[in-house]
């Protein structure tokens, strides 16, 4: 009984001293991982304080594995807002940034006069940061001279439009200097416009051929007026023809080509007359030459109706009347008287 009470007594003081080995290996496991806790704690709340949220979060959920506490699990809590600050944070840059390059598209554009492409990257600005107050007071300046540029462009087309119809009518009306005018007034409102350009080169070749025409029309009636004073009434009549043709409506051209033509017409028939006359008196001289003095008197007599009171033509109608009529003044010869000479011979 004693050997038993001995054994017992053995096994339960190795129990025990198992039991105090146990505690003290687990109190040692429990400092160990209370050391390794607070040190994974400390680098964590470090590591977030730096916004270290990688190492902060892998330090937490180290110290969570070790113990759940708040404040790991507060941490944890604090790596997630600081990583989605961060996410915010470099949204608002990234924001910001195109805000920003939207604005100076938009400045640019404005100070061109570029009004579509200044609109439509305001209208993206205020998209993106609706309260942003310099977006909305280039919109308003945008949109103002916008409007006011589309009236004075509405002004300027009709302004473009009666010039360029003042010059179309001009130059119909062959008032080449206004239409020149007219169609410059065009191109300053629209600059490099293909119609007013083409009106207005089309104003300055009339012009040109004008100058030309007027120096032409003068030379022909210079040369009409020549051949007036030497009485070479064709080429007269040809250079006022080209006179009239050049200029249709000059009246002065009209009456002296009608003189011209008159003196012309006056000159061909005096140049018939002489040469009827010239005829008629060369017929007139061969029957005198052949004693038709009938046909000589007739002759004569044709050339004192074409050139009357002609001093040639009346003296040998005269010459020709006298020998035609001389036969006829003669006395008949005395039958008795012809018998009585007879006899004596």
């Amino acid at each position: 009984t004693e050997r038993q009470a001995e054994g017992l007594g053995k096994a339960e003081q190795d129990k025990l001293a198992a039991a105090r080995l146990a505690r003290e290996a687990a109190a040692a496991t429990a400092k160990q991982n209370e050391d390794r806790y607070k040190a994974a704690l400390q680098a964590a709340q470090q590591a977030l304080a730096a916004k270290n949220y990688d190492a902060a979060q892998a330090k937490f959920e180290e110290a969570k594995s070790l113990f759940k506490t708040d404040a790991v699990l507060t941490g944890l809590q604090q790596v997630q807002a600081g990583r989605a600050s961060l996410v915010a944070a470099g949204k608002q840059k990234e924001t910001e940034a195109q805000m920003q390059a939207l604005l100076t598209t938009a400045k640019d554009a404005l100070n061109a006069k570029r009004y579509p492409e200044a609109l439509k990257a305001l209208a993206s600005a205020t998209t993106l940061m609706p309260a942003n107050k310099e977006a909305q007071d280039l919109l308003r300046r945008a949109q103002n001279e916008s409007a006011q540029l589309m009236a004075n462009d509405k002004e300027r087309s009709a302004n473009y439009q009666a010039a360029l119809s003042a010059g179309k009518k001009a130059l119909q009306g062959k008032n080449y200097d206004a239409a020149i005018t007219s169609f410059q007034q065009a191109l300053k409102l629209m600059p490099n416009d293909p119609t007013a350009a083409a009106g207005l080169q089309q104003a300055r070749d009339a012009v040109n051929l004008s100058a030309k025409t007027a120096a032409d029309f003068q030379a022909a009636m210079d040369a009409g007026q020549k051949a007036m004073t030497a009485k070479t009434y064709k080429q007269a009549v040809q250079a006022y023809t080209d006179a009239t043709r050049l200029n249709p409506t000059d009246a002065t051209a009209k009456v002296r080509l009608q003189q011209a033509q008159q003196s012309l017409a006056d000159a061909n028939q005096r140049d018939a007359i002489v040469a009827n006359y010239q005829k008629a008196m060369a017929a007139g001289q061969t029957a005198m030459n052949t004693k038709k003095y009938d046909f000589a008197v007739k002759y004569f007599g044709d050339a004192l109706k074409l050139v009357p009171n002609d001093q040639k033509a009346t003296t040998q109608l005269q010459a020709a009347q006298k020998l035609l009529d001389a036969p006829k003044l003669k006395t008949p010869p005395d039958p008795a008287k012809q018998y009585n000479d007879a006899i004596q011979r």
